[in-house]
């Protein structure tokens, strides 16, 4: 620990850090310190999952719908590649799950894929807090409030110049950078393939 923040400089501090907030202790900080790689080569050179891989490390989203996070967590621009999430049940799916008041910044997440059902991201799948400053190259998959940053940015929530170039697939309310925006979203873009059935489905 650090001036407030933790030191996050390889995989299992992640997975520490991760722990910490998913069982109660919300609002601790993190910066990272190194690019981290939790599994390597997940995905194809079109975006879709290399399932010629054995024995993947599986990812637990840092928050939760019973476990909001609210601090910050500062990239410090390096990037978390290989992180692997598969579960078509599942929802609140991202780096992070659930970002209630929190701040999610200066980060890339790359090489990664997320499956889930409901509020999916590959940064965070339901934000109420700010993210910014922040990009994802990895596949998102799901089926409602599918977004390459965010799946759901709700209420007082803000997305800022931050950008998605990964592969997005889903049902309804399907975007590269957020899903279902009751929120705020400025200086953002998307260039990834963006794929969806019905209502709302965009490239922002």
């Amino acid at each position: 620990l650090k001036d407030g923040y933790y030191q996050i400089e390889n995989a299992n501090h992640l997975f520490w850090f991760a722990q910490q907030v998913n069982s109660g202790d919300v609002n601790i900080n993190a910066v990272l310190t190194a690019d981290i790689v939790i599994n390597e080569n997940i995905l194809n050179a079109d975006g879709t999952l290399n399932t010629a891989l054995t024995g993947l490390i599986e990812w637990t989203p840092i928050g939760n719908d019973l476990n909001k996070y609210t601090g910050t967590f500062d990239g410090n621009n390096h990037t978390i590649s290989g992180l692997y999430f598969n579960d078509e049940s599942a929802s609140f799916v991202g780096l992070f799950g659930y970002n209630s008041s929190g701040t999610i910044k200066n980060i890339g997440v790359i090489d990664s894929y997320f499956s889930g059902k409901h509020y999916v991201g590959g940064i965070c799948g339901h934000n109420y807090g700010k993210i910014k400053n922040s990009y994802n190259t990895g596949s998102v998959s799901g089926e409602q409030n599918v977004g390459g940053i965010c799946g759901d940015n709700d209420n007082n929530g803000t997305i800022e110049s931050s950008y998605n170039i990964g592969l997005v697939n889903g049902k309804y309310y399907v975007s590269g950078v957020c899903g279902y925006n009751n929120g705020t979203i400025q200086n953002s873009y998307n260039t990834g393939s963006v794929n969806g059935v019905y209502y709302s489905v965009g490239g922002v």
